[in-house]
């Protein structure tokens, strides 16, 4: 381990987690502010040992306007945050854990003005304001601050919100943004949002189904932190067991794809949207690792053509495809935990939450063309939804880990990290368009710098948008993965027998995406 102290046995940190908990049961009686959840208190600190270096968990969204708005636009609209209790608390220690506690926040020291050339300039300065801690002081100020970038020739503006992980995760910081939109005429908008609440019925399984999926997942999300390292792929760090935050990050901006494309794209393959963008980053990811000349890629590729030759089944797809064989990557994938909508004011101020957990997926590598990738991914994504690998997680989370020493929670988390390749979050937002502090907002981007490659999906107005953040000194020549990212759903279009839209392609080809720099059409 990273840190140079040997993990306790299973046995040992389970015994230990009880004793913790049955004391911090009794010193917690009494009245107290709510304490954070295991996730919060984790990221309050940090999720990973001292020695890796890494950054504050930052989330990091853009929203682009059509004008730069005034700073008394900018005030009044983020007074709404005023709403959630956490966008005005400090988060601080005490007997018993960790506690957020609300106060008169001052909202113009959060809010920071910055001007640059124009608006390629204005992605640079987002890129390097990602990396830094924010301005604000920690310790009286509530964790988070807005950074507004405007070109001085017109190009568009860019609002950079940087809120710190521990106020809340994806779901429930859309929650939180919504509230600051508005339409054109300055009136609140009914935004509903996928995750808020859960009404769907599944057939229950039957005992005896149920318990082997409860021993089968328990063991997976126990032993996923010893688990087989990814392959080693151009994508990938080649160094995995020593990964350190070298600081090192950068933006890569795909072009926008309407939303409806990828509904025809679902349909015709009978997949979900999430499983065409999951296998649409797998066989960019191919593609580029293709191209980069991979020799882990070329030894499967060789493998397989042996099994090819000698008529194998076992090494051709349903289409007769070339199946590639011993390629592992993974992504590790929040997974919010449904929650209902607030039926009070007081439960809106209370709502922002941190419930969600990692799934551990396995990206369909192996697969042989793009859409056996979206099917395979469709079958994994299913097998999740139908395992209790969320449940288990999130009770191990609650019950062991948060009872366990500071050092093994860390050792843990960043045994887990080094092992996958990428973090695939993807969040939905509003469906038309929304304005902010008068201006109309024309595209939103999701950024998060992490130790390993970030993933960030969000989609807006008919939009989808999407972006990785990498290290260019291990992803060598990152923006081929832009046109491997085109291709892949130009195979995906064929294959489902739907129109692929040029228009995807002529984006592409631009410095930042759509709807980025001035005169651009939308």
């Amino acid at each position: 381990l990273l840190s140079g102290r040997p993990v306790p046995t299973a046995s040992i940190a389970v015994g230990f987690s009880f004793l913790m908990a049955m004391f911090r049961r009794r010193r917690e009686q009494g009245t107290r502010p709510r304490a954070l959840s295991f996730n919060s208190a984790v990221m309050m600190q940090s999720s990973f040992p001292a020695a890796v270096n890494m950054i504050d968990p930052l989330i990091n969204a853009t929203l682009t306007l059509q004008r730069a708005p005034s700073k008394e636009q900018m005030v009044q609209m983020l007074t709404k945050l005023k709403t959630f209790d956490r966008f005005m608390a400090v988060p601080t220690r005490g007997r018993g854990g960790c506690f957020m506690e609300r106060q008169e926040v001052d909202i113009e020291a959060h809010l920071i003005w910055d001007k640059c050339a124009d608006g390629q300039a204005a992605w640079r300065r987002v890129e390097e304001v990602i990396l830094t801690p924010l301005s604000i002081d920690k310790t009286a100020s509530p964790w988070w601050e807005i950074v507004v970038i405007q070109p001085e020739n017109g190009d568009q503006t860019i609002i950079l919100f940087r809120i710190h992980h521990i106020i809340g995760d994806g779901i429930s910081l859309v929650q939180a943004m919504n509230t600051v939109f508005s339409d054109a005429n300055g009136e609140a908008v009914d935004i509903s949002m996928p995750g808020l609440s859960s009404s769907r019925r599944r057939a229950r399984p039957s005992i005896l189904t149920l318990t082997y999926r409860f021993f089968r997942d328990l063991v997976h999300c126990a032993a996923l932190a010893k688990s087989s390292f990814d392959s080693m792929l151009a994508f990938t760090a080649q160094d995995k067991r020593r990964m350190l935050y070298t600081g090192n990050r950068k933006i890569i901006f795909f072009p926008n794809v309407e939303l409806e494309f990828i509904k025809q794209l679902k349909n015709g393959l009978n997949v979900t949207v999430n499983d065409i963008m999951l296998g649409a980053v797998a066989g960019a990811i191919l593609r580029y690792c293709k191209q980069m000349d991979d020799p882990v890629l070329k030894r499967a590729e060789a493998r397989a053509q042996r099994g090819m030759s000698s008529s194998r089944r076992s090494e051709q797809g349903e289409d007769g495809e070339m199946l590639l064989s011993g390629l592992l990557m993974r992504a590790l994938v929040p997974v919010a935990v449904p929650r209902e909508s607030p039926a009070s004011d007081e439960e809106v101020g209370a709502s922002l939450r941190n419930r969600w957990a990692f799934a551990s997926v396995k990206l369909p590598m192996n697969s042989g063309t793009a859409k056996a990738r979206a099917k395979e991914a469709n079958a994994t994504m299913n097998g999740i939804k139908q395992s209790l690998v969320i449940p288990i997680q999130i009770w191990l989370q609650n019950h062991l880990l948060a009872n366990s020493p500071r050092f093994f929670i860390n050792d843990t988390c960043y045994d887990t990290f080094k092992r996958h390749s990428m973090v695939f979050s993807n969040v939905p937002g509003p469906t038309f368009p929304v304005y902010v502090a008068g201006q109309r907002v024309t595209g939103i981007q999701m950024i998060f710098p992490n130790l390993i490659a970030q993933v960030g999906i969000i989609s807006y107005d008919g939009q989808v948008g999407f972006n990785m953040v990498l290290d260019d000194n291990v992803v060598k020549n990152p923006d081929l993965l832009r046109q491997a990212y085109v291709q892949e759903l130009r195979d995906l279009a064929q294959a489902a027998g739907v129109e692929f839209p040029e228009a995807i392609a002529l984006r592409s080809e631009k410095p930042a995406g759509l709807g980025l720099l001035s005169g651009e059409a939308l």
